[in-house]
């Protein structure tokens, strides 16, 4: 009996002996199985670092770029419309009737090819169409915004452009559509900011990028196109420096000049909404050569700022005076959720609002909400020219949803002296504006 309860308890103990062999065996398969597939996809999956890599990804907008980032591609657009309600005792309502209308549908691309070369295309398909006599038809038509190459760290940290793209003038004008504060830039700039041409530039940074500078020949093309025959030539430049930068302030001061060899100028501008008349225009008329000088000024101290420039341009005449006209704007800012208006300092102009707390993000956020104030004034009378002086008021508030989309509500009011009836108007609008750009 006790041999064969001896008996069974071996052929048990190696019964068990096997089994415990065969399962490590299986382990040990099994784990060897693992390693050879995770070697295997270690191995046959791109590495972000390899140059061939192309990768896709968000930072506002859909980016592309190769391992190394020697290719660059960013795509992207902006949808803005507009609404306003408009009213004047002093002008018909052809001029001041309520009007809704997408003021910019851009899209464009734009990146950099074998680190340095860089590029970019922009698009506008609602660009006011222009008549015969000058003048807005009411019509949109397709606009070609930015188009140009350039090379970007140079020696000295230089950039050089060439193609058409804005000159460099004015912060109110270099600051892009999307992060202006009010829905319209102010009257003096849309008057003497150049915006567009086609040229050739250089820009660039110093003393730890607290120190701004650009300057370029273009050849002025006329409003509603990129190619002119026999286009003038302009100089000009822009020079800016961050007095004060820490954390929670900011002071930026600048200058930009502008020297025109141009034959035939015109001076115009609107009073609020960004499409329908010009109440102030001194109509073209015949110059030697123009100078216009425009000084910036802007202040961010945490939630509050202050920005202000002043412009001034003098029309030399053949047999005439000199036409001398001059305009400012000055505005102030505060976001009551707590953000602050931020800075970009490659370009020194002022960039995007990212909200504390998007919008409905699941968490129950606000956004970003801003208020702000704006006094701007315009005079295109000197001399023998009669093209008007304007005063206006504007009041706005600007809700940002998330750092891509906003809501923007305006109220302004505007008075002319004199009018085409050669007395003083008032008008007034309430405007809200839809965006979103990517």
């Amino acid at each position: 009996m006790q041999r064969i309860l001896g008996t069974s308890v071996a052929v048990l103990l190696g019964l068990a002996m096997m089994a415990g062999a065969v399962q490590a065996g299986e382990e040990l398969a099994d784990v060897s199985l693992d390693n050879e597939i995770n070697h295997y996809l270690e191995q046959a999956s791109p590495k972000w670092e390899d140059p061939s890599t192309l990768r896709a990804y968000w930072k506002q907008g859909l980016n592309f770029a190769t391992g190394d980032k020697a290719f660059t591609l960013k795509v992207g657009g902006r949808v803005m419309w507009d609404n306003a309600w408009v009213s004047s005792d002093d002008y018909p309502s052809d001029d001041t009737g309520d009007r809704q209308f997408f003021r910019r549908i851009r899209f464009y691309m734009e990146g950099s090819i074998h680190k340095n070369t860089i590029y970019k295309l922009q698009v506008d398909f609602a660009s006011p169409e222009v008549g015969d006599n000058d003048e807005d038809t009411g019509k949109l038509s397709v606009a070609l915004k930015d188009a140009f190459i350039g090379w970007k760290n140079l020696p000295g940290g230089i950039t050089f452009l060439v193609g058409h793209f804005k000159e460099f003038f004015s912060l109110e004008e270099m600051t892009s559509s999307k992060y202006i504060t009010f829905m319209e830039r102010s009257a003096p700039t849309n008057a003497f900011a150049p915006s567009r041409n086609t040229g050739w530039a250089v820009n660039g940074n110093a003393v730890e990028k607290r120190l701004y500078w650009g300057i370029g020949i273009w050849r002025t093309a006329s409003d509603d196109a990129i190619i002119d025959i026999d286009g003038n030539y302009s100089i000009t430049g822009r020079v800016t420096g961050l007095i004060v930068k820490t954390d929670e302030q900011l002071v930026h001061l600048g200058i930009g000049f502008q020297f025109r060899g141009d034959d035939r100028v015109r001076y115009r501008a609107r009073w609020g909404p960004g499409a329908g008349p010009r109440f102030v225009d001194t109509g073209s008329f015949d110059v030697k050569d123009v100078y216009t000088l425009g000084v910036e000024a802007v202040w961010v101290w945490k939630a509050l700022s202050i920005q202000a420039e002043y412009f001034y341009n003098s029309n030399s005449r053949e047999g005439a005076n000199d036409a001398v006209f001059s305009g400012w704007y000055i505005y102030v800012s505060y976001f009551i959720t707590g953000e602050s208006r931020p800075y970009k300092d490659t370009s020194a102009t002022m960039s995007r609002v990212k909200p504390g707390n998007n919008f409905w993000d699941g968490e129950g956020g606000s956004g970003a909400w801003e208020i702000a104030f704006r006094v701007d004034s315009i005079d295109l009378t000197d001399d023998d020219i009669a093209g008007g002086e304007q005063m206006t008021y504007t009041v706005g508030a600007n809700w940002y949803m998330n750092p891509n989309t906003r809501v923007m509500f305006n109220y302004v009011f505007g008075q002319q002296d004199p009018n085409d009836d050669g007395a003083k108007a008032d008008l007034q609008a309430f405007m809200i504006r839809w965006q979103i750009d990517f």
